[in-house]
């Protein structure tokens, strides 16, 4: 009887051993669920955010989880969230070096997370990423090499048999730079601006994510306002030129029809602005004020980023004054009149 009551403890004590076992490893599992679950939500928190260009909160959100609990779920989330974040080309502080060394920080602090294998991936795409950013470099200083020589044919020879190519390489937004500079460069006897304008915006649009896109949207976008003041300059010049010989008529006319053409800028603004002008003229015999008025508010209204902006608002407020004094001038006439009879 001793012996089977012993053998019957025997086989509890090993039932609950087993029992034990089993309850540690399902909480274990538990608790590895509701980690995933947590790194899970978090990432797609931060996603979220990336998609809204709202890279300012993920750093600092996962700065925040990565210093509380640097260890321990989301961590190796927060991890990959900022090695995204850097690697982001929209992103305006993205870094590729520093977008691999968080994906070097995650395999070495969470080896086993279920991002380890993308952050593998990630590391070896950057690398690549940047062989190529190296190797862009080295073809740009080719090129500027051929500049420096003055060969400014055989630099634009070589960009234009790489934009050839039919597969999309590594080079083509370089070479649309390399254009854009060439035919900006002063030296070049066959500099052309709206030809530089024309990369340069090609480069932005095709190729937005490039390391030499901010480039070429500044280039472009100071090209263009410089190419606008100019025809903008001629054209005043020359409705001035009419204006100095007392021709309103041809001056106004001129306006009226390039307010026909168009309704952009350059030249809308300037024909609005020197119609209102010219209705100012005291030796112009159809001025008139109201027509004036006409004219610089429909350019304060329909071209807010003119030029002639500013001076136009501060004429609309001279002649809403002048208007006042005269409408004070009428009412005191009108009243002398009453008491004189």
């Amino acid at each position: 009887m001793g012996r089977k009551r012993t053998r019957k403890r025997q086989y509890f004590y090993c039932f609950a051993a087993v029992l034990l076992m089993f309850s540690v490893s399902a909480c274990a599992s538990v608790k590895t669920m509701f980690d995933e679950h947590a790194s899970a939500a978090y990432l797609h928190d931060m996603q979220v955010l990336m998609d809204e260009r709202d890279f300012t909160t993920v750093y600092w959100e996962n700065q925040r989880i990565l210093t509380h609990n640097p260890q321990r779920s989301p961590a190796d989330a927060a991890r990959f969230s900022q090695g995204l974040a850097y690697a982001d080309p929209a992103n305006p502080d993205h870094n590729h070096q520093l977008a691999k060394e968080q994906f070097r920080q995650l395999l070495y602090d969470f080896p086993y997370s279920r991002y380890a294998g993308e952050a593998q991936v990630w590391i070896r795409v950057l690398a690549d990423e940047q062989w190529k950013i190296k190797e862009k470099q080295e073809y740009l200083q080719n090129i500027q090499q051929l500049i420096n020589k003055n060969d400014f044919a055989q630099a634009e020879k070589l960009n234009l048999e790489q934009l050839e190519k039919t597969v999309d390489g590594t080079l083509k937004d370089a070479a649309l730079l390399s254009l854009g500079r060439i035919y900006a460069d002063p030296g070049n006897p066959q500099q052309d601006y709206q030809a530089a304008q024309k990369y340069f915006s090609r480069l932005a649009t095709d190729f937005p994510y490039s390391t030499f896109a901010d480039e070429g949207r500044f280039a472009g976008s100071f090209l263009k306002q410089w190419q606008d003041d100019l025809e903008r300059s001629k054209y005043l010049q020359h409705i001035q030129a009419l204006v100095k010989r007392s021709d309103f008529e041809s001056a106004l006319r001129e306006n009226r029809n390039q307010l026909a053409k168009t309704s952009k800028q350059p030249l809308a603004d300037a024909a609005l602005f020197s119609s209102g002008l010219i209705y100012l003229k005291p030796d112009n015999p159809k001025k008139d004020f109201s027509q004036a008025r006409v004219h610089f508010s429909r350019l304060v209204r329909e071209h807010p980023g003119s030029i002639f902006v500013e001076e136009s608002k501060a004429i609309l407020n001279l002649l809403e004054l002048l208007e006042q004094a005269m409408q004070i001038d009428k009412d005191i006439d009108e009243k002398t009149k009453v008491l004189r009879q």
